[in-house]
């Protein structure tokens, strides 16, 4: 499968880029990274959504955000269809399995949409939860050390 990376919401790698990479795993969550003309980087995974395909990856002590496109996604947001509408508020539902290692929000406080709200731990990787859209959060339902189920209500936000 062809994938392409959008980097910040703003830079994007196409297919041929990325596969012209070349990627070697250096441990865990270790890979380095040798891109066409003879950039070397070593990039490491620190937080990972593997269901989203969204990652947390630090450069050179630098983080970004990475999302993974495969082709059906690239054509829903061709399409323009890549947001579906959404009212504000929400829950704030676990995605996977995991343990709640830090809330990042109080009740009360008002949170904008995409906002980390939570650390979830899952397989060894911490992965920021972010809000499904602006609002005020209402009432949180977990707390730090807890385990929880995948599709838990984490957060209420409204």
């Amino acid at each position: 499968m062809r994938y392409s990376a959008k980097v910040n919401d703003s830079y994007q790698f196409d297919p041929e880029e990325l596969a012209a990479a070349d990627i070697e795993r250096v441990d865990d969550d270790r890979y380095h990274v040798l891109l066409p003309g003879g950039r070397s980087l070593l990039l490491e995974v620190t937080a990972a959504d593997h269901f989203e395909k969204q990652y947390r990856v630090l450069v050179n002590g630098r983080a970004y955000d990475i999302q993974l496109l495969d082709e059906l996604d690239r054509r829903i947001e061709q399409l323009g269809l890549a947001k579906s509408p959404v009212a504000d508020g929400g829950d704030v539902i676990a995605p996977m399995p995991g343990l709640v290692r830090e809330i990042l929000v109080g009740e009360g406080q008002e949170v904008a949409a995409d906002e980390p709200v939570l650390v979830l731990e899952a397989m060894k990787m911490e992965n920021l939860i972010k809000a499904p859209a602006a609002g005020v959060v209402q009432s949180i339902k977990v707390k730090p050390g807890q385990a929880v189920e995948k599709k838990a209500v984490l957060l209420v936000i409204q």
